[in-house]
């Protein structure tokens, strides 16, 4: 978060959850592109809010040619963990005031709960002591940001007890189209261009496609409406049924993610005259 907050300057840059992180290859996309990248991804399930944060500050200080967001238009549901998880950002509230209106919506007490130089750091100090050690054996090797996953396969076992149920009826969240949006405009403003992609998921090759939810449409209408284009592999018929390229549901293993990444960087390197022409 640091580094991607104060030096980073690669030109291709990957922002979402943990899909992002472990998704994306940096070295492939670089060795075919012929452009830096890194990976901003964050475990931790978060939702569209890290990445809108991520945006509002980094594009302050320089723009990327291309900015990938791991996106699933699904993911704009209400879920109340969605404003807890945003206490990644709390360290950050005093050094940049664009974020501090979106942690307030962490809870009505925000504002009062800054007063003290302890509360930013209270749900990381776990973190601090590990990655502040003189021991490696808590820090996690990336590669620019990438963090693969290991090789493991997914257990077919577990996919037979936990079949895909159809999408219940959810509503969507405003605060989150708001941070869709908000990410489209900025991009469009610092002439940055943005690749919004839905990564593969595992499914059988006989399971039936759910039609969209509520929440999937309104996040499609604003990706369509401002013309962004969306890459979405999270149902390709390619991945169907290859167990060999998943960790579980809605990872892929180092091999799938090779893959992958293989699979983005041509579509760049082939679509090279649009961001060109954008820029």
């Amino acid at each position: 978060m640091n580094y991607v907050f104060t030096e980073c300057t690669a030109q291709i840059l990957i922002l979402g959850n943990s899909r992002a992180q472990h998704h994306y290859d940096t070295q492939i996309i670089t060795d075919s592109t012929r452009m830096s990248c890194f990976n901003a991804g964050q475990d931790g399930g978060h939702s569209i809010f890290l990445p809108y944060a991520q945006v509002e500050v980094i594009l302050k200080r320089y723009a990327p040619r291309i900015i990938i967001l791991e996106f699933d238009p699904a993911s704009v549901e209400c879920h109340s963990e969605d404003y807890e998880k945003l206490s990644i950002l709390l360290p950050y509230y005093s050094i940049y005031p664009d974020l501090r209106p979106l942690i307030r919506k962490r809870s009505w007490f925000e504002e009062e709960k800054h007063l003290s130089a302890i509360y930013p750091f209270n749900s990381n100090l776990v973190n601090i002591l590990r990655y502040n050690t003189n021991s490696n054996a808590a820090r996690k090797k990336d590669l620019n940001g990438y963090l693969p996953m290991n090789d493991r396969v997914i257990d077919k076992n577990y996919l037979k007890q936990s079949s895909v149920q159809p999408n219940k009826v959810s509503d969507f969240d405003t605060n989150k189209l708001t941070a869709l949006k908000n990410i489209i405009q900025l991009c469009q403003q610092h002439n940055v261009f943005l690749l919004i992609a839905n990564s593969p998921k595992f499914s059988y090759h006989l399971e039936n496609q759910h039609s969209l939810s509520v929440p999937e449409r309104h996040s499609l209408a604003i990706i369509h409406h401002e013309k962004v284009i969306f890459l979405d592999f999270s149902n390709d018929p390619v991945f169907a049924g290859r167990t060999d390229l998943f960790a579980d549901r809605n990872h892929l293993n180092l091999k799938g993610a090779t893959y992958y990444s293989a699979v983005i960087a041509g579509w760049i390197k082939k679509n090279s005259t649009v961001f060109f022409h954008h820029s």
